[in-house]
């Protein structure tokens, strides 16, 4: 990954920020961002760019992150600011010819259902950017956006999905942002029809298979399936369907059905957690695990989740070894930053 780059254009959105905050609410906002809070001084813009020149080069990506999910940047910065991020991921190449005969298979369905969705989804991937002088001058300099409008949604057909691929950009972008787009089509947001949903996986995966990836079913979310686009060519694994953890004690468990590894905790069940949620490709992280546990818990308040979680999982270490606390401390004070990600 290419720090320096990736720094260079997160360091002029930082400075911006200026104007979100006052001088008091500012160390927050750095907190908040994964940055050092920065000392006094009297210009806001010099205390982001304090705060940010002080980040350590292996916390850049997960500030970057934090500025993308909240939104804090523009289309076209936030796609140039993932690529960067998603340079260094091994991810299955997917060829140009093989996208163009994955938008004719397409032709042959519908391209979606829940045209909002589909939308939202056009515009959390792609560069979709409103342009005002589109309003006074007819054709002249249209937006995307206007032209998905008139040509996609309201005439349908005017547009082949060929053509509205190369539109997005869908035939030059990198492979892991054209997968994230095959996957949002697939979702049950843009496809709120499993049998929709499982024709379109169908439909695409053909051509798909051909460069030795295919959409694959690897989690349900709402009872509907969730799709992931996957290497063929990868060694297999199973995910698996339950975490046991966080118990001073082993637990008694019993397999109620070995085929489908569905299990019974006989006894002590109150001394362990069990994480039964679907684990995707970016593996279980601590955002997910929090939002588990707030749901588990009825707790409202999020710091007060991480709080609690934290708490609950130190009380599980074994009483009387003080490496394992050592360890456990060391290991959280020196990725708290990374948190929750």
């Amino acid at each position: 990954m290419d720090i320096a780059q990736l720094r260079e254009i997160l360091r002029p959105i930082v400075g911006n920020l200026k104007d979100t905050c006052t001088h008091a609410t500012l160390p927050d906002l750095c907190t908040q961002l994964g940055m050092p809070v920065p000392g006094e001084s009297p210009s806001k813009r010099g205390r982001m760019y304090a705060s940010f020149d002080a980040l350590p080069d292996d916390d850049v990506p997960n500030t970057a992150e934090r500025l993308i999910d909240r939104q804090l940047c523009s289309a076209a910065v936030r796609n140039s600011i993932q690529d960067l991020l998603w340079a260094d991921v091994d991810y299955p190449e997917i060829s140009k010819r093989i996208r163009r005969e994955v938008a004719k298979a397409i032709e042959k369905i519908d391209l979606y259902g829940d045209a909002r969705q589909f939308d939202e989804l056009f515009k959390r991937l792609w560069v979709i950017t409103t342009d005002p002088l589109a309003t006074i001058f007819d054709n002249v300099g249209q937006a995307l956006d206007t032209e998905i409008e008139r040509h996609v949604y309201r005439n349908s057909g005017d547009w082949s999905v060929d053509f509205l691929f190369g539109k997005l950009g869908a035939y030059t972008a990198s492979s892991r942002r054209f997968a994230l787009f095959l996957e949002g089509l697939s979702s049950a947001d843009v496809r709120p029809d499993e049998k929709s949903q499982r024709r379109f996986v169908a439909t695409v995966n053909d051509p798909l298979r051909s460069c030795g990836v295919e959409l694959r079913e690897t989690g349900i979310d709402g009872g509907y399936p969730i799709f992931t686009l996957v290497s063929l060519r990868a060694v297999t694994r199973g995910r698996p369907k339950n975490l046991i953890f966080a118990s001073q004690i082993k637990p008694d468990i019993r397999f109620r059905d070995a085929v489908d590894n569905d299990i019974e905790i006989v006894t002590q069940a109150d001394k362990v957690l069990v994480y039964d949620r679907p684990i995707t490709n970016d593996g279980l992280r601590w955002k997910d695990l929090q939002l588990w546990w707030a749901e588990f818990q009825q707790i409202n308040n999020e710091r007060t989740a991480k709080v609690s979680l934290y708490n609950r999982l130190k009380s599980s270490l074994p009483i009387g070894s003080p490496p394992q606390v050592l360890l456990f401390e060391a290991f959280y004070e020196g990725f708290g930053r990374a948190i929750p990600n």
